[in-house]
Formats: C-alpha cells, sequence, structure tokens
C-alpha cells in the first residue's frame, strides 16, 4: 500500500476534492468538519494543511499512528540516479533535488522546534547523500 493510501485508509470523512487531493477530518485536533487538505503530487510528495488550528505534520502524522518517514520512500528508484547513455537531463536532476530539499527543509522544522528525532536525522543525512550523488552524475 502506498503512504498516500495508508494516510487516507487512517483519516475519516475522507471526500475527493479534485485529482489527488482530498479533504478529511483533521485527526489532530479531532474535528468534526473536513479542515484537513491532502495534496498528493505528482513527484511523491504528500501535503496537507488543516485550516481550523493549523495543525503540524507531525501532530497529523502522530495521531493516525505514521511518522514523516513513512511518507517517504527508503530509497528512489535507481533509474532516477543511473545515467543515461547521454547522461541525465537536467530535469532529472532538478526533480531528484526538489524531492530530497523538501524533504530536509520539512524535517529542519521539526530541529528548530527541538525535536532531535535520530531516525529523522539518518533522513535527512540520506537526502543529502542523494543530492551529492545527482551532482556526481551531473559531472561525468
Amino acid at each position: 500500500m502506498s503512504a498516500i493510501d495508508t494516510l487516507l485508509s487512517r483519516l475519516e470523512r475522507v471526500r475527493q476534492s479534485k485529482a489527488n487531493s482530498w479533504m478529511a477530518s483533521c485527526p489532530a485536533h479531532n474535528g468534526d468538519g473536513r479542515s484537513l487538505a491532502v495534496t498528493h503530487k505528482e513527484d511523491g510528495r504528500i501535503l496537507m494543511h488543516c485550516f481550523a488550528h493549523e495543525c503540524g505534520y507531525d501532530d497529523i502524522l502522530a495521531a493516525v499512528g505514521m511518522t514523516v518517514s513513512d511518507l517517504f520512500p527508503d530509497r528512489l528508484p535507481e533509474h532516477r540516479y543511473a545515467p543515461c547513455k547521454h547522461g541525465l537531463s537536467s530535469r532529472d536532476v532538478v526533480r531528484v533535488m526538489w524531492r530530497e530539499l523538501f524533504t530536509i527543509d520539512f524535517l529542519a522544522g521539526d530541529l528548530a522546534r527541538g525535536e532531535l528525532d535520530p531516525q529523522l536525522c539518518e533522513v535527512v543525512q540520506q537526502a543529502a547523500r542523494r543530492i551529492r550523488k545527482a551532482f556526481d552524475l551531473c559531472d561525468g
């Protein structure tokens, strides 16, 4: 089951609002309305926003028994890194970096709040390694 399917199955009052977007009750504050917007982006990111109380990702995920690392695959498919006959396109490199920078930015919020989880530190280190690997492939 994909991360988005797992997340949606654990939310209540889920209603699809448009392609790859849903509204649901926010589990972090036990709201009775549909205040949580969930969007599954083409690049795999899962975006969430609570319009009622602006609950944080960590609170929302904790309420459904998930962690940030559940939202990201352990590793990207190899074809993202394997150079083609003519090397990687700039678009492929940007896609990889965007995904990893989003991960780092998201987890930096936890760090700023003083929530230093060793497992999340490993996710950040893995993202940094992927970015370095993408640059190395571009260079040659």
